[in-house]
């Protein structure tokens, strides 16, 4: 009885470390990945922005609701369902994604820039601004996953959508 009493506080004493650490991290953060695509700009640019068929490249997810070439439902394989807005900054150059959903532990945007250093290939940055609400996820995803672990799960299958795997 003795062990089970210990194991209990010592659970519930992590649980009040992971919650009292996130709450001393910041809401906001921001995070820059950039990676080369072995394919056309003007080919990655479209694949990016042709939102419809992100259930087609992308495997986290299970289905794309299109309401507009702008707006979107993504429905994720966890069940998350996240609606979307896209807007172009500079044509084939920077487009801005931004997280519409209000009933989310997590919100924010990210930045896509497009650079071509030659007819073969494309530089793609991309910058989350992103904030992150629920202390738990806010430890989960500064000291687990990364900030940066969406952008690479985005890039990865992007690559590969091209048939570029590392």
């Amino acid at each position: 009885m003795k062990k089970i009493l210990i194991s209990l506080f010592v659970i519930i004493l992590l649980f009040g470390a992971i919650y009292i650490t996130g709450m001393a991290l910041p809401e906001k953060h921001s995070v820059t990945v950039t990676d080369t695509i072995q394919a056309p700009g003007n080919e990655v640019y479209k694949r990016v922005r042709n939102v419809s068929e992100y259930d087609l490249w992308r495997k986290n997810l299970r289905e794309v609701k299109v309401f507009s070439p702008n707006d979107w439902f993504e429905v994720h394989a966890d069940a998350d369902t996240i609606l979307y807005r896209m807007t172009i900054l500079e044509e084939k150059k920077k487009l801005l994604t931004t997280i519409e959903s209000d009933h989310l532990p997590f919100g924010g945007h990210w930045i896509f820039e497009f650079t071509t250093p030659d007819m073969e290939s494309t530089i793609l940055t991309i910058t989350e601004n992103g904030e992150v609400y629920n202390p738990i996820y806010r430890f989960v995803s500064r000291f687990i996953t990364g900030y940066d672990a969406s952008i690479k799960e985005y890039l990865i299958s992007l690559k590969r959508s091209f048939g570029d795997v590392d």
